[in-house]
């Protein structure tokens, strides 16, 4: 998690200043005024939100900072005078596939630029395939709820369904 370090905002500023592009992906849940500032200055940042209720936050994070994760969003777009696009990331888990559609809609409601949706793929994340059972996705629903998400695109709000790399049953 980059926020967790202490000269971020100053090495954003740093990497801007000299004519650098930067971006950062993250938990949203660290956010203070000053990092707020500077991320602005980002091309890009990407948080990692991965649900659309506090119930499912706590699901997947173990943690009950969903509220504090879509304040510190809010401020963000709320500051954001530049052109930081900024992204609601959504990986999509056997726990929280059915809130697909919800959190592309809160993110809609935030003003985010983009919503990111895409199954974990779990050869890749870390957690090997012993963790993933047999299919526990319910492929059908997830597509329905693509559908009904890139039917909220518009020139300011973009969705991306990442589904090129897995075969139909993910």
């Amino acid at each position: 998690e980059p926020t967790l370090h202490t000269a971020l905002p100053e090495a954003i500023e740093l990497t801007s200043k000299v004519g650098m592009e930067s971006s950062v992906a993250t938990n949203g849940t660290l956010f203070s005024d000053r990092l707020i500032s500077s991320l602005t200055t980002c091309k890009w940042v990407g948080i990692s939100v991965d649900a659309a209720t506090r119930k499912t936050y706590q699901i997947g994070r173990k943690q009950d900072l969903f509220d504090t994760t879509i304040r510190n969003i809010s401020n963000l777009v709320d500051n954001n005078t530049r052109s930081c696009s900024i992204s609601y990331k959504f990986l999509i888990m056997p726990y929280n596939q059915h809130e697909i559609y919800q959190a592309c809609k809160l993110a809609r409601e935030l003003g985010v630029r983009d919503f990111h949706a895409r199954p974990a793929d779990f050869r890749h994340q870390g957690m090997g395939e012993l963790k993933k059972k047999s299919n526990e996705y319910d492929v059908l629903r997830i597509k329905a709820q693509f559908e009904m998400c890139h039917a909220f695109e518009t020139k300011d709000f973009r969705v991306f369904t990442v589904m090129p790399k897995f075969n139909d049953a993910f």
